[in-house]
């Protein structure tokens, strides 16, 4: 058994077999920070939020100072509808890592889903602030520019975010219509009121972690967060 193994079947959404092993292989040492991190995303995964706030708990008194268990504790909290304490959570992560692009990125979404606007827009600069090739950062700035009626500021920062994913080798938006692309977005469309659905919003957020390996990945990632954000079409070109 490997850390890889577990990591495998996770991904591979085979949760039950991947908390056998990781159990098995605490038995052994029941102060693996890895395998209790790993329980913690496949407790996530299986809905159990409770569970997995808890086991969050243990690892954080194991290691008090690292950001992304609490970027991950906050990430729960929100799939547990407790968006309190998934932003305390990320507050605590933003402290511990204040020069970390993607802890004010982390944070910014869970402000917009606390119908905090202005407050995930400033997240979203600092964070394109800390690092200005980010097309993450630079997109969701721009769907919350729009949100805020800043047409021009959004249409800029599309583009922008467009050539910066162009920039990194991902080329995500040349073979899609916009037509196309607005359909979809408004047959996918989630409200960020209320909580989305358990696959789509964990796939977000393990996206946002992770690094962007496929145009796919990022393609698929930039349709969920448009989709989320958007309340009406894209701006025309």
């Amino acid at each position: 058994m490997t850390y890889q193994d577990i990591q495998d079947l996770i991904t591979q959404d085979k949760i039950d077999q991947a908390l056998e092993m990781i159990t098995d292989s605490l038995s052994k040492n029941e102060y693996d920070v890895h395998l209790i991190f790993m329980k913690c995303i496949a407790l996530r995964k299986k809905n159990l939020f409770k569970d997995a706030i808890q086991t969050f708990d243990v690892l954080i008194n194991l290691q008090p100072n690292n950001a992304t268990y609490y970027s991950e504790l906050g990430v729960t909290y929100f799939h547990a509808k407790d968006l309190g304490n998934a932003m305390i959570a990320m507050d605590k992560s933003v402290a511990l890592e204040p020069s970390n692009s993607y802890r004010y990125s982390s944070r910014a979404y869970i402000k917009g889903a606390m119908k905090d606007t202005e407050g995930a827009v400033a997240d979203y600069r600092k964070a394109v602030e800390l690092d200005p090739e980010d097309p993450i950062a630079l997109n969701n700035l721009g769907l919350l520019e729009e949100q805020l009626g800043r047409a021009n500021s959004a249409k800029d920062l599309f583009k922008e975010a467009d050539a910066m994913a162009k920039k990194h080798g991902l080329n995500i938006f040349e073979t899609e219509q916009p037509e196309k692309a607005a359909e979809t977005q408004k047959q996918e469309e989630v409200s960020l009121s209320s909580e989305t659905d358990s696959a789509s919003s964990d796939s977000l957020f393990k996206t946002m972690l992770s690094v962007f390996r496929s145009k796919q990945e990022f393609k698929n990632y930039l349709t969920f967060i448009r989709s989320a954000f958007q309340k009406k079409e894209n701006i025309d070109e």
